[in-house]
């Protein structure tokens, strides 16, 4: 007696072949591993706020600490006047900060900064006193011109 089989079914004795699958895996195993290296995880993609306000903070007693690249050198000042090296900055604030009441601290930072310049620039300011501090906006581009 034979017993006819449906098409789903494999016949007692009979395995499918795993070569071509163990194969197909492997290869997509290897792709990701290349594909994933490629990738540069220790860089972010920062885009700095714009802001279309026209609203300024207080004339009250204020710092503001700019930081720039030039020539491939960074560019720091203090209230308009120039700083040597960062970390000049940090007495810098410091002796300008003394006085009845602490200043605030506007920290302006131009877009083509590495952003690990920027964290630097930030724990300069914390160091040095002030632990609170603001990141200014720039200008929408509509409104520079």
């Amino acid at each position: 007696m034979s017993r006819r089989y449906q098409r789903h079914e494999i016949a007692p004795g009979k395995t499918g072949n795993m070569t071509p699958l163990i194969d197909v895996v492997m290869q997509l195993i290897l792709f990701l591993m290349l594909a994933s290296a490629a990738v540069r995880p220790n860089q972010i993609q920062l885009d700095l706020p714009e802001s279309s306000s026209s609203v300024k903070s207080p004339e009250k007693n204020i710092l503001t600490v700019t930081y720039a690249v030039r020539d491939g050198k960074p560019d720091i000042t203090l209230e308009a006047k120039p700083v040597e090296t960062l970390e000049a900055l940090g007495p810098a604030l410091q002796s300008a900060g003394r006085g009845s009441e602490k200043p605030i601290v506007n920290v302006r930072i131009e877009k083509t900064v590495p952003y690990q310049d920027v964290i630097r620039v930030m724990d300069v300011v914390r160091d040095a006193g002030f632990p609170k501090f603001s990141l200014l906006t720039l200008l929408p581009t509509r409104a520079a011109r």
